[in-house]
């Protein structure tokens, strides 16, 4: 991963991990809906959310082999991070890197801090294979 982290934000209603592949791959947000358009058979793949194995698939499309892990250091890895919390059905990734979270809405965050505003768990990473 480069020093510098090219920033994105969302575009789509569920798009988050559209936008943590863009910031992590270092591609345009484009062409990675692009990639997730043609994966999923889907037009609008922005606005319904991807599982984990679509999202491995778009960045293996790309160009990198990501793999998942289950136990990782939050503060210390690099890589999208996947997410949950007890009151949403729904989960989320972002850019994580270091102690800190590029979240959709065009912030960074500490890695604490976030998960305390959110109420997340981090619960997955996904890194270069």
């Amino acid at each position: 991963m480069p020093a510098v982290v090219r920033y994105q934000v969302s575009r789509g209603h569920a798009d988050c991990a559209l936008v943590a592949l863009s910031i992590y791959l270092q591609v345009d947000y484009e062409d990675v809906l692009g990639v997730a358009c043609r994966v999923t058979a889907s037009e609008h793949p922005h606005n319904r959310g991807l599982y984990t194995r679509e999202i491995k698939r778009i960045a293996l499309r790309l160009g990198t082999r990501l793999k998942l892990r289950r136990a990782f250091d939050a503060e210390e890895d690099e890589g999208i991070f996947g997410y949950v919390t007890p009151t949403r059905d729904k989960g989320h990734v972002a850019f994580g890197k270091r102690g800190l979270v590029w979240d959709v809405d065009g912030t960074v965050w500490e890695l604490d801090a976030y998960l305390a505003a959110t109420g997340y768990t981090p619960v997955s990473l996904l890194e270069l294979a």
